[in-house]
């Protein structure tokens, strides 16, 4: 059996592609939010991340073999 690598690291640990996903998703709601928030515009922040979500899982649907 071959030896599977990290899909890719954080500060210095190694990660599973979905391990990896899911820190990215944290690091871009992050982002947006903080955005919003400084402009006093939460409900758009929210709605971003809706659609965000919802064009992840159209292209997840969308894949071969799922």
């Amino acid at each position: 059996m071959a030896k599977k690598l990290p899909y890719a690291y954080w500060h210095g640990d190694p990660l599973t592609e979905f391990q990896y996903l899911l820190y990215e998703q944290a690091i871009i709601q992050d982002s947006i939010i903080e955005e919003y928030i400084g402009h006093d515009r939460l409900g758009d922040a929210q709605d971003l991340i809706d659609y965000i979500k919802r064009k992840i899982n159209d292209q997840d649907q969308q894949k071969p073999g799922t």
